[in-house]
């Protein structure tokens, strides 16, 4: 599992930290190697590590509110190190706070959605919406890197089919 691609998960409260630890461990962890730091851990060296390696990150999932800076902050950077990264914003229902950071960096195209993190999302009886996120980038990602390794004919075979499936 040493060269399986990262999900990377970056959150001050060690309490949500471990239950999205948990949830993306119980479904993802035979395929996908979980990377789960704080900010005072500088995610930004990380993720440049990561590249360095030539490690592929799927996904990164910050939460908001960080003690070093925000989430959307780091996930306004995350493309400098791994281009083709999802960049999940996580951001409790109701923050007036973040509305503003979000809708800017969305604006900006610097991160490509936000949710609130499963601990949230489960006490406003929603579930776990993050975790679904993550199910339907990580699906496409699969995809994404099936089409890439097949040949050139599998994979307009496989282009044409999306196209019929796809609503």
């Amino acid at each position: 599992m040493q060269d399986a691609p990262v999900l990377f998960v970056i959150d001050d409260d060690p309490r949500t930290r471990s239950v999205v630890e948990g949830e993306l461990c119980k479904r993802y962890g035979l395929d996908y190697r979980l990377i789960s730091t704080e900010s005072a851990d500088d995610p930004l060296r990380l993720l440049a590590r990561l590249s360095v390696d030539r490690r592929l990150v799927a996904i990164v999932l910050a939460v908001q509110w960080l003690f070093r800076m925000t989430g959307a902050q780091v996930l306004a950077r995350v493309r400098e190190f791994h281009p083709t990264a999802k960049r999940v914003l996580l951001a409790d229902w109701g923050d007036l706070a973040s509305y503003e950071p979000i809708q800017h960096a969305i604006a900006l195209g610097q991160l490509d959605a936000y949710v609130a993190p499963p601990a949230a999302a489960s006490a406003v009886g929603e579930g776990s919406i993050a975790i679904h996120l993550v199910h339907d980038y990580l699906r496409a990602d699969n995809l994404r890197r099936s089409l890439a390794c097949a040949p050139r004919s599998s994979a307009r075979q496989m282009s044409a089919w999306c196209a019929q499936v796809t609503p």
